[in-house]
């Protein structure tokens, strides 16, 4: 079970301004949400699939560690964006997650 990912409210990379992306300023087009408040938005969510994965001996996993830091999640992390709107991750950062999910399979397949 994959627990949901943080979301990032109503951000749209498409209301940008095109000059920003054209000039290399992409980075004004991004946004930040305290860890807190996208950890708060999804914890019902994260509490109720804890439950599914102890009763029924699932496996749980959350990434949101691998997508924010302690204190802020980011639409883009370094040079990579992380997120291709407010509620769905980027190619990008799918591609990162697939180790995780590689070591996942591999410790249950033992």
């Amino acid at each position: 079970v994959v627990d949901p990912v943080p979301k990032l409210g109503n951000w749209n990379p498409q209301d940008c301004a095109a000059v920003d992306w054209l000039v290399g300023n992409g980075d004004a087009c991004g946004t930040t949400e305290s860890r807190a408040e996208a950890d708060a938005f999804r914890d019902r969510a994260v509490s109720a699939e804890a439950g599914v994965g102890e009763h029924t001996m699932a496996t749980v996993i959350d990434l949101a560690d691998d997508l924010c830091t302690a204190d802020l999640c980011a639409t883009r992390i370094e040079d990579t964006w992380m997120w291709k709107d407010g509620g769905h991750i980027s190619v990008d950062a799918s591609t990162q997650l697939g180790g995780r999910f590689g070591d996942l399979l591999a410790s249950l397949s033992g």
